[in-house]
């Protein structure tokens, strides 16, 4: 592996995924890692855990141990090695007798029963720390700006820009970063809405009732992707297969 490659931020990582239901273990110990502008294939047979996998990361199911992370952010994190642990330890507890081997099975209880709620923390509020991370830093991005601004007519307009960046971050969620892009377009696509009105399901989804602040979304999406803003009125059936 090249110095470049490992020099990379790491977008994802997985950790000791386990995803049981019940006694069915669909993932049991995956981990990886997945790097800016790497492409990563999980390959193997069908009903081997791939889909679930992804549904996993995506926190469409709660994880039931292991841990994922998000540019660096813990956002799912699952309590079973922890709970295991604590009762191995429980267990050996009873038939110890040094006193150093019995004070080490306890720290190690407690140092369990700290790493559940850590994982019960970042599972709840990766979220909202996320959100409240990117506020913070709006603002000081555009206090700098205020500052420089070279009358008040431009302080008002940068003002009111940091509003609406604002309101619409306050309900960001970290996880809405990952997506998965589905195979078969004509079955994930509703053939009843225009192009406008698909790529701004999500962004209604998320609380967002901006309809200018929409419309310039959906503009950069389009034009980001080689379409123009001409295309926003059509329907899925309207494009060709390329």
């Amino acid at each position: 592996m090249s110095d470049k490659t490992e020099q990379r931020e790491t977008l994802l990582r997985v950790e000791h995924l386990c995803q049981y239901f019940g006694r069915l273990k669909a993932v049991d110990d995956v981990s990886f890692d997945i790097k800016k502008g790497e492409v990563f294939g999980l390959v193997g047979e069908s009903g081997c855990g791939k889909t679930t996998t992804g549904r996993s990361i995506l926190r469409i199911y709660d994880i039931t141990s292991g841990s994922i992370y998000f540019r660096g952010k813990r956002i799912c994190a699952g309590t079973l090695s922890y709970n295991e642990k604590i009762r191995a330890a429980k267990k050996a507890l009873k038939d110890a007798s040094d006193p150093a081997e019995i004070a080490r099975l306890k720290e190690e209880i407690e140092q369990a029963k700290r790493d559940i709620q850590s994982a019960r923390h970042d599972h709840r509020h990766s979220d909202e720390e996320f959100a409240k991370e990117e506020m913070e830093r709006i603002r000081r991005e555009y206090d700098e700006k205020i500052a420089q601004a070279p009358d008040a007519a431009a302080k008002e307009a940068l003002r009111k820009k940091c509003a609406e960046k604002l309101r619409i971050t306050k309900n960001t969620r970290l996880i809405n970063q990952i997506q998965m892009i589905f195979q078969d377009p004509v079955a994930s696509l509703n053939p009843r809405m225009t192009v406008r009105e698909i790529i701004a399901e999500g962004l209604i989804i998320q609380g967002v009732r901006d309809k200018e602040y929409i419309d310039r979304k959906v503009y950069e999406i389009l034009e980001m992707v080689g379409l123009t803003r001409e295309h926003a009125g059509r329907y899925p059936h309207e494009f060709s297969g390329g």
